[in-house]
């Protein structure tokens, strides 16, 4: 082979090996929690208690519908990482 070819082609693989290109690419992602932690905290009664024993009874209902509700907000903080 000849030297000048040899040299030559020496060369142009040297060079292409040298030549790098960095390729950055941004992808968004949307990130979402689950459907469950987004449906609305529902209010277990809309009129007021007739009498005092009935809002009494009540409150149990009330507090475990605050929660149930509480939780939700917590999984969605939970999910996005969110520290308080």
């Amino acid at each position: 082979m000849n030297p000048v070819i040899a040299s030559l082609f020496l060369i142009l693989i040297l060079s292409g090996c040298t030549t790098t290109k960095t390729v950055v690419e941004y992808k968004e992602v949307i990130k979402k929690p689950p459907e469950a932690l987004m449906t609305e905290c529902i209010m277990p009664f809309s009129e007021r208690p007739k009498t005092y024993g009935e809002a009494a009874e009540r409150d149990e209902v009330w507090h475990n519908s605050f929660e149930q509700c509480a939780k939700k907000i917590e999984g969605i903080r939970g999910f996005y990482q969110i520290q308080i």
